[in-house]
């Protein structure tokens, strides 16, 4: 049995309490940047939302917005006037997980999204 699968029938035979407790203690826990557990945030100020990568350090709205739209460098883009933040995406409804979603029309995290849309068959 692949420790993926392992993993994921352990948490499977937590009560459902207990899941939740974990979760709520997983996002608490990163909100301090637990290293390697920690969800990189949009560098403009008061932004809610999940930075893309820790290389682009903006969520994907300002990050369009500054390469597609304005053309500035960082700094300037940080300092525009229409720069404004973003509301937050909320939380990843799988239960354990402490990310936030990519988008507002999703449910999920990104990886769990793609996770949930393929099917069993193809899961390895």
């Amino acid at each position: 049995m692949s420790d993926v699968r392992s993993r994921s029938y352990f948490l499977g035979l937590l009560p459902l309490p207990e899941r939740q407790a974990l979760a709520r203690a997983l996002r608490t826990e990163t909100v301090g940047g637990l290293v390697g557990m920690r969800q990189e945030m949009c560098q403009v100020p008061r932004c809610g939302r999940p930075a893309k990568s820790a290389q682009v350090a903006l969520c994907d709205p300002h990050h369009r917005h500054r390469v597609d739209t304005l053309k500035l460098s960082m700094e300037d883009f940080l300092g525009h006037p229409a720069v404004i933040p973003r509301a937050s995406t909320g939380q990843c409804e799988v239960e354990v997980c402490y990310r936030l979603r990519d988008y507002d029309t999703s449910r999920y995290y990104q990886a769990h999204s793609l996770r949930l849309s393929t099917p069993a068959s193809a899961v390895k």
